[in-house]
């Protein structure tokens, strides 16, 4: 399909790549588990809407992939989004027992709310953070696993990041200004993020 975007791995010692997805879907947002036996990722292969599975790595390729999360057709009437819940931003809880991710599911507009569930495909979801997101929210565990960064523009004009409790609770705003920063990333010690800005360096 001329629409597809497929999943791919690059072996840096023999410099081979290869595919990982073969289907024709939309393949999306790869994230490798702590221990490195797993990758979580979305995928429209299951009725064209975009979902989270999960698959085991070995060998540079993907094994009994599974999707983790269910289908649900919402009944609200949304203007932008299907009427089927999406999933999508996959992140790993860093004993790689959880998944972090970004759902509508109950939202009528933009792509929803942060939702946790145990990395087992089906198990039950719980939404920890409520708001209206923009797809460039990307949360993400800090490396102690007791919070959540991720970028918001929270109804306002630019994109900041925030940080909030792993298990929900009050975010607060770690940056400011009338530019975007966001895809957050922490380092492995926790003492530092990286991420994208639009800001003037001058």
């Amino acid at each position: 399909s001329n629409d597809a975007i497929e999943l791919w791995s690059l072996d840096l010692t023999s410099k081979q790549s290869q595919p990982l997805t073969t289907g024709g879907d939309v393949n999306l947002e790869p994230r490798f588990s702590p221990d490195g036996a797993s990758i979580a990722f979305v995928s429209t292969s299951y009725n064209r809407h975009f979902h989270i599975f999960a698959g085991e790595f070995s060998g540079g390729r993907l094994k009994n992939v599974r999707r983790m999360t269910g289908e649900n057709r919402s009944t609200l009437p949304r203007y932008y989004y299907s009427v089927f819940d999406h999933e999508i931003s996959p992140a790993w809880s860093p004993d790689g027992s959880e998944l972090l991710f970004v759902s509508n599911r109950g939202h009528l507009y933009g792509t929803g709310g942060f939702w946790r569930m145990k990395a087992v495909p089906g198990a039950e979801a719980h939404e920890i953070h409520s708001e209206e997101t923009a797809w460039k929210a990307r949360p993400q565990f800090s490396p102690d696993g007791k919070r959540i960064v991720y970028a918001s523009y929270l109804g306002q004009q630019w994109l900041q990041l925030w940080v909030m409790p792993a298990e929900g609770g009050d975010a607060f705003p770690l940056s400011y200004g009338a530019f975007d920063n966001l895809n957050p990333r922490w380092s492995p010690d926790g003492r530092r993020i990286a991420f994208i800005s639009n800001r003037d360096g001058n």
